[in-house]
């Protein structure tokens, strides 16, 4: 007997998210958008043409270093990208797309030592976060124009082996295993993050496909790690000295009760998100 697959379009489909999403997903018809997204006639033509049942927006460009090179290019992407697909469901789809989920960033916070619920306070810590701020105000000053169930993901810090080598992770990698030092300084070693496994960051977006969820939700762990914590698991039994200084401190740390009474709960800690990091990297 053959099993229905949902049929969802998918932007961002290369990217360490969306290309794991695909991979652990099997119950999808994905039907990635290949153009560009900043071209609305590009995506007019991708929304008409196909009969999607949910879009799973994960385009836009990253790397905090990216966004400072390159602001108005990433505002482009980030904002105008989601705002061209915004405008297209109004246009042709209102009435026929079940769901849209938007990929959001805890960057949209004002860093805070309180863990950080869905309406604390909006100031963004990065211009990344500007940008996806903006493309979330558009969402919610639009979806009253739609049937569409639109759901916005703030996700919080994750870690997987092919993110590019400006994130904190990779750069920690490279510092203990490639390259031969003996004494390293990082900068802002006891700033608190909120970590999860890119396993986790897929199974709560399936996790919120499946409840049809509206509004904004955390996608976090909830629980805070001190990136000099995650520096000592990284190193091992590595004979390294490890010196920091206080830096900037921007801590960002999740509540989850929203998702959370919805039935979701992350299924690794700290330990196990970093040995699959390891064991990945080393494959």
């Amino acid at each position: 007997m053959s099993i229905h697959k949902i049929k969802a379009g998918i932007t961002g489909h290369k990217g360490v998210i969306g290309s794991e999403f695909i991979k652990r997903n099997n119950n999808f018809n994905f039907i990635p958008f290949e153009g560009d997204i900043t071209n609305q006639t590009s995506v007019d033509k991708w929304i008409k043409s196909n009969p999607f049942q949910i879009i799973l927006h994960f385009a836009a460009i990253v790397p905090i270093s990216e966004v400072e090179k390159n602001f108005l290019r990433a505002k482009k992407v980030n904002y105008n990208g989601t705002k061209n697909l915004v405008d297209a469901i109004i246009k042709y789809r209102h009435n026929n797309l079940i769901w849209f989920f938007y990929a959001s960033t805890s960057h949209v916070y004002k860093d805070s030592n309180k863990k950080i619920k869905e309406n604390s306070k909006k100031l963004p810590i990065t211009r990344y976060g500007i940008t996806k701020l903006m493309a979330e105000n558009y969402i919610l000053q639009k979806k009253k124009q739609t049937h569409v169930k639109f759901c916005i993901g703030r996700v919080f810090s994750f870690f997987h082996h092919k993110q590019k080598p400006s994130y904190f992770i990779q750069t920690a990698y490279r510092k203990i295993y490639q390259q031969n030092n003996t004494h390293i300084f990082f900068t802002g070693l006891h700033q608190y993050r909120d970590v999860l496994g890119v396993k986790d960051v897929c199974g709560a977006i399936n996790f919120l496909c499946k409840k049809k969820a509206e509004g904004i939700y955390n996608i976090a762990s909830g629980n805070k790690t001190k990136l000099l914590k995650i520096i000592r698991i990284l190193l091992g039994k590595k004979k390294i000295k490890i010196t920091t200084n206080r830096g900037v401190e921007r801590n960002l740390i999740a509540s989850i009760n929203k998702i959370s009474n919805l039935g979701w709960s992350s299924k690794q800690n700290i330990n196990q998100i970093l040995k699959e990091y390891l064991k990945n990297k080393r494959n």
